[in-house]
């Protein structure tokens, strides 16, 4: 797995060497903080695109709110890379076990269509994850 974004306390960090994966390899994206309508554009852009990866995490444990204009986005990549022939079961969603983040994917349904992960809330993201550094 590569890490194509970070996106953390309002700055993102993208390294674009390794968007397309030219191998279809797997993506690694963390997104953290307040994910709302101003931040859309930043997000959008830390994630892959759709067609160049064979699946991937996108890791929303330390997020501590998410609109639903996030949630919009989130699905519109999702209908893409299962149109560009991607297997939704590869794509999986990182949530906080306890938070408002997966109170809103239970109330909207949105954890019956992603394949989910639950884990202990983390005060940050690993390091070794982070992009550029």
């Amino acid at each position: 797995m590569t890490l194509i974004g970070q996106l953390s306390g309002g700055r993102i960090s993208v390294n674009d060497g390794v968007k397309p994966y030219p191998s279809r390899e797997s993506a690694y994206v963390v997104l953290d903080g307040e994910l709302d309508l101003s931040r859309r554009d930043e997000i959008v852009a830390a994630l892959p695109a759709p067609e160049s990866i064979s699946g991937g995490v996108i890791n929303l444990a330390s997020a501590t709110y998410v609109d639903s204009t996030v949630l919009g986005a989130l699905v519109k990549f999702r209908r893409a890379f299962i149109n560009h022939g991607g297997n939704p079961e590869s794509l999986i969603i990182v949530l906080a076990k306890n938070g408002p983040i997966r109170w809103a994917f239970e109330r909207t349904g949105l954890h019956r269509l992603f394949s989910v992960a639950y884990v202990e809330r983390l005060p940050s993201p690993p390091e070794e994850h982070i992009a550029g550094r």
